[in-house]
């Protein structure tokens, strides 16, 4: 959540879920980054974190790869 405006809330996206098709009757995908930092890294940055470690990342989360699903 980054702010309110006019009774709604605001919200910054890290990642959307992509479907991929299904498999044995559940969905799979991936969860993609959307290009948006995070927002509020003020204790993060306290508890050690460097801005660049904040933003490494890959480019998608496989829930098959993780055996997840």
């Amino acid at each position: 959540m980054v702010g309110i405006d006019d009774g709604e809330v605001l919200l910054n996206p890290l990642f959307t879920f992509q479907e991929e098709g299904e498999l044995s009757g559940k969905i799979t995908g991936r969860l993609k980054q959307v290009g948006h930092g995070l927002v509020y890294t003020d204790k993060l940055q306290m508890a050690g974190f460097q801005s660049t470690d904040l933003r490494r990342g890959g480019d998608s989360i496989d829930n098959q790869s993780k055996g997840e699903g």
